[in-house]
């Protein structure tokens, strides 16, 4: 899962910004639709979308696919390439210093080492988990299994870009409540960084759970025949890791 509120929540807090408004664009500015971040390899059906309206109101949606309740509400505006966010992310006011790619991807260096890309959805180069990480790996019940995502091939300058994932599927021999779990294998690992795990329906587009860190159970209900998609999303920094994955 990507998560855009972690990253714009750790933006500066800041006061003031130049003479321009939320709100009231004539002419919608090259920023205004709906935008993926750190799509260039593959989304997760619940990769959070952040969306910029042409009447200067910003939502942030929990759900690639758009369906449910935003997750966060506020305005925005566009002062050359900063782009505000107000009232956004328990923020009062929060400045983001773009870079236009094209009208389709801009960035922003989240700190010094890290640069964070964003494409409007639907244009991004990255193509869903499902397709990226296929085939999947069937898991049985009760049978862990073992997985390895290397170690990404990192250039400087450091960016997002670059993580990998590892899809698995499941199927209930018979209705009841089973339980997913993961766990990170690496001994004496230096990294705090890690792989998370979603499930997903078979229909690829409802999320059961999003993000379960590992070591977490996650318990679910299904029925008997019906199949889940268990996601091992690899870390955004670090190093590869290995680790185990059972469902029981």
């Amino acid at each position: 899962m990507k998560k855009v509120c972690a990253l714009l929540a750790s933006l500066p807090l800041v006061m003031a910004l130049g003479s321009c408004t939320p709100g009231g664009h004539d002419t919608p500015p090259w920023i205004v639709g709906s935008w993926i971040p750190d799509a260039f390899y593959y989304y997760l059906p619940g990769d959070d979308v952040l969306v910029l309206n042409q009447d200067g109101t910003a939502q942030m949606l929990d759900n690639y696919n758009g369906s449910g309740t935003p997750v966060d509400n506020g305005t925005w505006s566009l002062s050359d390439n900063v782009l505000t966010l107000y009232n956004f992310q328990g923020q009062s006011q929060m400045t983001i210093t773009t870079t236009k790619i094209s009208d389709a991807e801009w960035s922003f260096d989240q700190d010094p080492t890290r640069t964070l890309y964003f494409y409007r959805k639907g244009t991004q180069p990255g193509t869903s988990v499902f397709t990226y990480a296929a085939p999947s790996t069937t898991l049985s019940q009760g049978v862990p299994l073992d997985g390895v995502i290397p170690d990404p091939p990192w250039t400087a300058p450091y960016n997002l870009k670059v993580h990998q994932a590892k899809l698995y599927s499941f199927t209930a021999p018979s209705a009841g409540t089973y339980t997913a779990t993961l766990v990170d294998t690496r001994i004496n690992s230096t990294y705090t960084a890690t792989a998370e795990l979603s499930v997903c329906k078979a229909d690829q587009v409802t999320t059961l759970f999003e993000g379960s860190a590992p070591s977490t159970p996650v318990t679910m209900s299904l029925a008997g025949g019906e199949t889940v998609y268990l996601i091992v999303n690899g870390p955004y920094e670090g190093t590869g890791l290995t680790f185990n994955i059972e469902m029981q």
